[in-house]
């Protein structure tokens, strides 16, 4: 019995775990397209004027 809740316990903290690295590279992704958005209007409005 204790077993079988200790299993449980270990595979809910490395699905978080995994949860938390996901997001964490979703964030990353989000910040570096706006980045690059950003940088894009920049130059976009420079060659304009």
């Amino acid at each position: 019995m204790g077993k079988n809740n200790a299993d449980r316990i270990a595979k809910r903290q490395n699905f978080e775990k995994r949860e938390e690295e996901r997001a964490n590279r979703l964030f990353k992704l989000i910040c570096f397209a706006l980045l690059l958005l950003a940088l894009l209007m920049i130059v976009g409005f420079a060659l304009a004027s």
